[in-house]
């Protein structure tokens, strides 16, 4: 059996889409979205700005309260 390595690539958000979809949804700042989202303002900022990658259950939040699918939002960085 291979031992599993740790991945090349990182899952982030898509920063334009959700600048886009939180617009709409009249979050004007970080405070607002993180609020109606359930997260604190760090860690939204920490997710917007690639620091750590989102969780199942944060994805999930993220999708359903934009209403958008999984690959309208988040894409895979690649690890150089």
């Amino acid at each position: 059996m291979q031992a599993r390595t740790e991945s090349e690539y990182q899952i982030v958000i898509d920063r334009q889409r959700y600048s886009l979809e939180a617009s709409k949804k009249g979050w004007k700042t970080n405070a607002l979205a993180a609020e109606a989202l359930g997260f604190s303002e760090p860690t939204l900022s920490k997710l917007l700005s690639g620091k750590i990658e989102p969780s199942a259950k944060t994805i999930d939040r993220l999708l359903t309260e934009l209403d958008l699918p999984y690959r309208a939002l988040f894409i895979r960085k690649e690890l150089s």
